[in-house]
């Protein structure tokens, strides 16, 4: 049975969305919003981190990881003993991510470079974020297919992305992705959505996980503002 996480803000529930063409990959002209200075504000990066049940210890995946915006919050979360992968297609954001990482002194996280259809990291894996990155995929199945197999057991997966509500800030209508799209692909993958939200300002939040275990895993937390 899917677990809904609570409202924390009063929001308008998502409107369905007509099938949609995937939405252009993001490019350095944008980069500067991904650091916006309000963004903490309204992708409450605290509360991702609580959906996600990182645990000290744990490998975490970034996928498109962009400008590395979730990387200090990822990777204080996993721990010196943990790991996070930030990983990232386009060539320009990588070299941004090294960057940081050696900048912020990000010990625990390592940069990868992967493609379309594959996850990146070689070892199996405790949890996988995608942050405004689910509508971008090009091969959406192929991907959720590697991510489950990488998935250890109980691993979890978490897709934020912008409402298909054309009142809502972000790309055009016709580029975003609703959730029931997700979770049809994701069904096709082999995975579930065990718990939504609409908590987040501008996003709804999916959790997934392998449908062979769906049913054994705990409830979810309710994640909370800071």
């Amino acid at each position: 049975m899917k677990r809904l996480l609570p409202i924390i803000l009063a929001l308008p529930l998502a409107v369905a969305c007509t099938p949609h063409a995937r939405a252009p990959l993001s490019d350095l002209n944008a980069a500067h919003e991904f650091d916006a200075p309000d963004r903490d504000e309204w992708q409450m990066p605290h509360a991702i981190v609580q959906a996600l049940e990182i645990k000290p210890g744990m490998k975490v995946v970034d996928l498109g990881s962009g400008t590395g915006y979730m990387l200090p919050f990822l990777s204080e979360a996993a721990g010196a003993d943990g790991k996070v992968y930030a990983v990232e297609i386009q060539k320009d954001f990588v070299t941004m991510l090294r960057f940081r990482t050696h900048h912020e002194q990000l010990a625990n996280v390592e940069v990868i470079e992967n493609t379309v259809s594959t996850l990146g990291p070689t070892e199996k894996v405790d949890r996988v974020l995608l942050l405004n990155t689910y509508r971008q995929l090009e091969e959406p199945i192929a991907m959720l297919k590697a991510i489950r197999a990488a998935l250890k057991p109980g691993g979890l997966v978490v897709i934020v992305d912008v409402r298909p509500d054309p009142r809502v800030e972000g790309p055009p209508p016709e580029q975003r992705v609703s959730p029931s799209t997700v979770e049809a692909e994701a069904r096709g993958a082999g995975l579930t959505v065990i718990a939504d939200s609409t908590f987040l300002p501008r996003d709804y939040l999916l959790v997934l996980a392998d449908k062979d275990e769906a049913a054994k895993l705990p409830p979810a937390i309710t994640p909370t503002q800071p």
